[in-house]
């Protein structure tokens, strides 16, 4: 407001989104910019000893993951490049349609202007990549509000891109917490809001954002399904990653596995095999896969839900023991469909395993949430993959992996309450451009 005093924040803000403005509206050319996105993937390939003590030191990432997550960020950001390069120009076949003959009609994409990208604790370079490389391919400036848990992590992604050739304004770095978000959604500047987060934080975004597209990726309870003919060995060693790696910190993780009552007890053998290999502890060491949670409370709110399920009657199977924030790796069984555990995100270190009869019964379980991200399906029958890809509810249905799989070219994101839009590259730039129609008159 012209003539008022501003809070730090807010003129921090304010001046963050005044030099985001004055790039978009000269945007280096495109070949400039997919230049720079290439040079931006090597500076992060160059930072990542650097980038991976952040991650560890901020949010306690096992260092094997945080290196790997600074490797694949490197690929989104590349593969961001040559999407952005590829992108068509449709030509609209105008000369059989009434009054059509004598016009040339075709479309082309162009920026929206301002990202405003709104990014959790839990992978803060890789879902940051995930909004930011589209965004400068495309010719946007990006605004990102990182979490409060990982400030430093994001803006040593900001650095890198700064650092390829990108100016002051193209990517903005505003720490802070709800009160920089209002302030973000008061702005009029930013033409789209990106957010990965809670359905609370999504709903609030998509209410006060007005006329503006919002892309939301928000959370899961995640079933996959293991059929009497799936690959046991296979569905519980991918099972054991995609439920505890990072601590169940993650919106695909696995949640509820429903397994075949003819393959159920050596499926639950094989899980709890798998769970007493994994190295739980230290995140500084190489060989742990779960660590630590993001702070003691969000332990303790996982183990309340383990609580209230077993007080309506399931049983522990692994895990369940909390020191400080470590939760150990927890299995559980017989779980009551009205139990918090089976109806709400864990977030945590915690799988359900439940048997079914018929592939019906498997589906209709497996569709019992507001959620709807990914799921996934082990077999061996075509028929029954392909009858899961038509049944379940969900952004994403994976044969013969579990609902955590993801990588860089592939559309990811939810139904229901796990939100709508899609990233991946191509998808991210779909968003994040405009499709303006050109019609010329002979």
């Amino acid at each position: 407001m012209t003539g008022a005093v501003l809070a730090p924040e807010q003129a921090h803000i304010e001046a963050a989104l005044v030099r985001c403005a004055g790039y978009a509206a000269a945007p280096l050319p495109d070949r400039e910019r997919c230049s720079a996105l290439r040079a931006a993937a090597d500076e992060l390939l160059s930072r990542t000893d650097l980038i991976a003590r952040l991650l560890v030191d901020e949010i306690a990432k096992p260092v094997a993951l945080a290196r790997s997550e600074v490797e694949r960020s490197a690929e989104v950001i590349a593969w961001s490049a040559s999407e952005w390069e590829t992108m068509r120009t449709e030509v609209v076949p105008t000369r059989a349609a009434a009054g059509g003959e004598g016009h040339l009609v075709y479309t082309r994409r162009v920026p929206l202007g301002i990202v405003c990208a709104i990014t959790p604790f839990n992978f803060p370079v890789g879902l940051t990549v995930h909004k930011l490389a589209p965004a400068l391919a495309a010719g946007n400036a990006c605004i990102i509000k990182p979490s409060e848990y990982a400030p430093r992590s994001v803006q040593a992604v900001a650095d890198a891109f700064l650092a390829a050739g990108f100016p002051a304004g193209a990517v903005e770095v505003v720490p802070g917490g709800p009160e920089t978000v209002d302030a973000l959604l008061a702005s009029p500047q930013p033409g789209l809001y990106s957010f990965t987060g809670s359905a609370r934080v999504g709903q609030k975004i998509k209410a006060e954002s007005g006329l503006r597209p919002v892309v939301l990726e928000l959370g899961s309870n995640a079933a996959t399904i293991v059929h009497s003919d799936a690959d046991l060995p296979r569905a519980a060693a991918a099972l054991a990653r995609g439920a505890f790696s990072f601590a169940g910190q993650a919106c695909f993780s696995v949640q509820r596995i429903l397994v075949h009552r003819d393959v159920a007890a050596e499926l639950v053998n094989r899980l709890l095999e798998e769970i007493g290999a994994l190295v739980v502890g230290d995140p500084e060491d190489p060989a742990t896969t779960v660590g630590p949670m993001i702070s003691e409370a969000a332990a303790v709110r996982v183990e309340d839900l383990i609580q209230d399920a077993v007080d309506r009657g399931a049983r522990v199977l692994a895990g369940g023991t909390r020191t400080d924030a470590l939760l150990q790796p927890t299995l559980v069984t017989d779980v009551t469909h009205d139990a918090q555990l089976w109806n709400e995100e864990a977030f945590g270190p915690v799988a359900i395993v439940e048997t079914y009869d018929t592939a019906d019964e498997a589906f209709t379980r497996a569709n019992d949430s507001r959620y709807g991200l990914q799921s996934g399906v082990f077999t061996s029958s075509v028929d029954f993959a392909l009858t899961a890809l038509d049944s379940l509810h969900a952004g994403g249905v994976l044969v013969n992996e579990t609902s955590s799989w993801r990588c860089t070219p592939m559309p990811f994101g939810g139904i229901g309450e796990s939100g709508f839009g899609r990233e991946g590259p191509r998808h991210a730039l779909e968003a994040m451009t405009l499709l303006k129609t050109a019609v010329m008159s002979a």
